[in-house]
């Protein structure tokens, strides 16, 4: 985050091994920040300054589970035990995932850029 930043929304990502916290800022100003329903797996939290931002229901240090993150072909879709499935939240005007498949496909929207199918 960088700059003056106005009602920002980081919802429903999952931040895998970061270098250090998920979220960088960099001269930033932020009013109506909110980062919420995200996974942390590998760093040293969401953000180092929370200043201006409100930061809740997210899951540090949770492995999402992926089903490929080692090598090549890497494959992030999570696996069937996830903790990413049906965890996140709804947002509007998000009707399709990273493969064009509606979401949600459960309960609840999934955490990530991919709706977990059956």
């Amino acid at each position: 985050l960088w700059q003056n930043n106005v009602n920002v929304s980081i919802q429903n990502n999952i931040f895998y091994a970061p270098l250090n916290y998920a979220i960088n800022r960099s001269a930033s100003v932020l009013n109506g920040c909110f980062i919420d329903h995200n996974i942390v797996f590998g760093a040293n939290g969401m953000v180092a300054d929370t200043t201006g931002c409100t930061i809740s229901n997210n899951m540090l240090g949770t492995d999402p589970l992926f089903v490929n993150s080692a090598s090549a072909p890497f494959d992030f879709h999570v696996q069937a035990s996830s903790p990413a499935i049906d965890a996140g939240v709804t947002i509007p005007g998000l009707t399709n995932d990273y493969d064009g498949n509606p979401r949600p496909q459960g309960k609840g929207y999934d955490i990530g850029a991919y709706e977990a199918t059956p």
